[in-house]
């Protein structure tokens, strides 16, 4: 797993707004895609001061920098030597580390994980009361870089249906180009509600996530999806409906029209349409 410019300075947004300390577990080693300078620069510009400033920066050193007074890994290999190497396809993690950590961040190793619903709840076991699951995960167009894309309403159904609140949730859609700044979007329940198949753009999309396990949170109850319980509480049926339908349809009918339209949606989005509110760039 990696964190690049981008990802520590999602981070350190977090880090401004609710300082880190404690205990982080990470799942699976962070390769650092970043180097010091960057890195300074990324703590200066959202005003955390750095523990300490190394001249080389590894994911235990990052982390210290950013206030954790332990680092601590979790692998199902012991190739980049983590701290424990455990299967999170299985039922439950060890009784000795459950409930041990102020923050659990998943740089990206959901999707490589068969048994999702167990990695979930493996997860969120290793939170301590008001620790912190921390999210990056990836959606629309990684095929083949894991066992899944996954959908923000995902990560939005199985944390408030268990009780965690919410403090940021983005969407994000970025370059594999390092070099360009990620640009991230306010994820919110009816964010899609109107969103048709095929309406982003050919840019990977990935959702960031941070929310807080709160007095009475859980980890097992198992969502069901917010678009259907709307369905069912209103007895309305499923249906193509809504003035966003009715322009896809008009669209549609005009040579390339319906193209032109995906293909300048993010424009369109970051003036506050379609559902997605543009945050800022990463």
């Amino acid at each position: 797993m990696g964190l690049g410019r981008s990802a520590i300075a999602l981070l350190l947004e977090e880090a401004a707004l609710r300082p880190f300390s404690g205990k982080i577990a990470t799942l699976g080693r962070q390769t650092i895609g970043a180097n010091a300078e960057q890195i300074k620069a990324e703590f200066k510009r959202f005003g955390v001061v750095p523990k300490h400033e190394p001249t080389t920066v590894t994911d235990d050193q990052l982390f210290r920098m950013m206030g954790f007074s332990g680092v601590e890994s979790i692998d199902n290999d012991d190739y980049e030597n983590a701290t424990h190497i455990l299967d999170l396809n299985q039922n439950s993690m060890p009784p000795q580390i459950l409930g041990q950590f102020d923050v659990v961040l998943d740089g990206g190793t959901l999707e490589h994980v068969f048994h999702v619903p167990n990695a979930l709840r493996n997860a969120l076991s290793l939170l301590k009361p008001g620790g912190r699951i921390i999210f990056l995960s990836p959606s629309t167009n990684h095929v083949d870089h894991g066992f899944y894309m996954f959908s923000p309403t995902l990560f939005m159904d199985y944390l408030l249906t268990n009780g965690f609140s919410i403090q940021t949730f983005y969407f994000i859609r970025y370059s594999l180009n390092s070099r360009k700044r990620w640009r991230a979007y306010a994820y919110e329940r009816d964010s899609f509600r109107h969103f048709s198949i095929g309406s982003l753009d050919s840019r990977p999309y990935m959702n960031f996530v941070v929310a807080t396990k709160i007095p009475g949170a859980t980890i097992d109850k198992i969502p069901q999806q917010t678009f259907y319980l709307d369905q069912w509480a209103n007895k309305t049926a499923l249906r193509t409906t809504g003035r966003f339908a009715r322009l896809e349809t008009i669209l549609s009918r005009i040579p390339g029209a319906l193209d032109l339209a995906i293909a300048v949606w993010p424009l369109v989005a970051r003036r506050g349409r379609w559902g997605l509110r543009y945050v800022g760039d990463f």
